[in-house]
């Protein structure tokens, strides 16, 4: 009895790429101003300015794929061959049978006929032994 092929399904193949970047700037800046006056016969004013800044910047990127594929339809022609292969190998097996079965009886059937040949050939040695020893 053979069954009904099951329904196929097609191959899904799906690739997930996701890509993270995280930029992080921090920019510091420190001003020190410092004035200084002297009052004596002349005013003197001196300004002194001092600006530094710092600036850090840090980029952490991650990429991550990710790759599902199914091969349905492989593994369902797969299951077909190897249903196909066990249908050849049961009918093989059966021919041998049948092979084993015919040769039985060919063996039987060329021991009967040795046994018929061996008979007629003791006939025609006694009865030409009978006519050449005469009357």
């Amino acid at each position: 009895m053979r069954r009904a092929a099951p329904r196929t399904r097609s191959t899904l193949a799906l690739t997930l790429t996701l890509t993270l970047t995280l930029t992080l700037t921090l920019t510091l800046t420190l001003t020190l101003t410092l004035t200084l006056t002297l009052t004596l016969a002349q005013t003197l004013t001196l300004t002194l300015t001092l600006t530094l800044t710092l600036t850090l910047t840090l980029t952490l990127t991650l990429t991550l794929t990710l790759t599902l594929t199914r091969y349905d339809k492989e593994i369902e022609g797969l299951k077909e061959l190897v249903e196909r292969v066990r249908t050849q190998a049961a009918e093989a097996s059966s021919m041998w049978e049948a092979a084993v079965s015919r040769k039985a009886q060919l063996d039987v059937s060329c021991l009967t006929a040795r046994g018929e040949l061996q008979r007629a050939t003791k006939k025609r040695d006694y009865e030409q032994r009978v006519l050449s020893s005469g009357p």
